[in-house]
């Protein structure tokens, strides 16, 4: 018969807090517990103080010294570009939520903080809080508004990366501006760049872009400047083609299409091998000049030679 083998118990040693826990005693246990409740207490009523404060200054606001003092936003001096409906969406996201009052000593520098975060302002002059009685005889300066004065940044074109994605809303310095809505005025496409875009408020980078944006200034002033529809830097540098054309613009009215082999653009001097900024822009308004002040036609056009080279098709 086979022997039974004997079980062996094992026995738990307890861990080094529950030893130290059961060391204490049970009075030293009980000042623990307590000293654990009330430090939970304490902060138990911090948090609802916190969340029962915003609720407590809006009460006290509503009252009758201080009604009518909710804080409403003034764009001194807003330019005449921006839209309604872009008016309206950067004062409440400089305002923020919950509604503020003119009354609260914080509310100049947070509005003041959210302007320098808000990408469609480029400078902020300042923010002021200005309150004023209601009418006649009143006393309690009910009414109020903060008047923020800023520089803005105007979009002048849309851009595109060459790889795809959508387009962006850029303003004259190339920095990144939010496509809230359609915009109704009809703004020229940079097309071709080799970098992917940024967040809104943020630059684009890339001498592509620059010299895309630095030939917009130069063609915004002249009379067939509505004509143009995009800047193609796409073989910005002669980079995928040192045989085609740097960069190139399209021209569109009506049916009629051209496209412009305009060539490098000066980064870093004057293109070897090519006419100066200066030739290629006179040889292209002598030429829109004895075209009726039109540029686009059936034709394609070459300013990368010291004369206008005119290719009809």
């Amino acid at each position: 018969m086979a022997k039974k083998t004997k079980k062996t118990k094992t026995v738990h040693q307890p861990g080094p807090i529950a030893r130290w826990w059961w060391g204490l005693g049970t009075e030293g246990r009980r000042s623990i517990a307590r000293a654990a409740l009330t430090a939970l207490f304490v902060v138990a009523v911090g948090l609802a103080g916190l969340w029962g404060l915003d609720r407590l200054r809006a009460y006290v606001y509503r009252q009758p010294l201080l009604a009518g003092s909710e804080a409403r936003i003034e764009l001194v001096d807003a330019p005449d570009w921006m839209k309604p409906w872009l008016t309206e969406q950067i004062k409440a996201e400089l305002l923020g939520a919950p509604a503020a009052w003119t009354h609260d000593s914080q509310l100049a520098e947070r509005v003041y903080q959210a302007a320098l975060r808000c990408p469609w302002v480029r400078r902020v002059e300042r923010v002021e809080v200005v309150r004023t009685p209601a009418g006649p005889g009143d006393g309690q300066l009910r009414d109020g508004c903060v008047r923020v004065i800023a520089q803005w940044r105007q979009p002048v074109a849309l851009a595109r990366q060459a790889d795809g994605g959508g387009e962006q809303y850029i303003d004259a310095e190339g920095y990144v501006l939010p496509k809230a809505q359609v915009w109704s005025q009809r703004l020229p496409l940079i097309v071709g760049l080799a970098q992917a875009p940024p967040a809104p408020g943020m630059p684009w980078h890339g001498e592509d872009l620059q010299a895309g944006l630095e030939l917009l200034a130069r063609l915004e002033v002249r009379p067939w400047y509505d004509e143009l529809t995009a800047i193609d830097v796409t073989n910005h540098d002669n980079r995928r083609n040192r045989y085609e054309s740097a960069i190139e613009l399209v021209a569109v009215r009506g049916q009629a299409v051209t496209r412009v082999r305009f060539g490098r653009w000066p980064m870093d001097g004057v293109p070897v091998g090519e006419p100066s900024i200066e030739r290629k822009l006179g040889n292209l308004d002598g030429f829109c000049a004895r075209n009726a002040n039109r540029l686009a036609g059936q034709y394609n056009l070459d300013l990368r030679f010291s004369e206008l080279h005119v290719e009809p098709y």
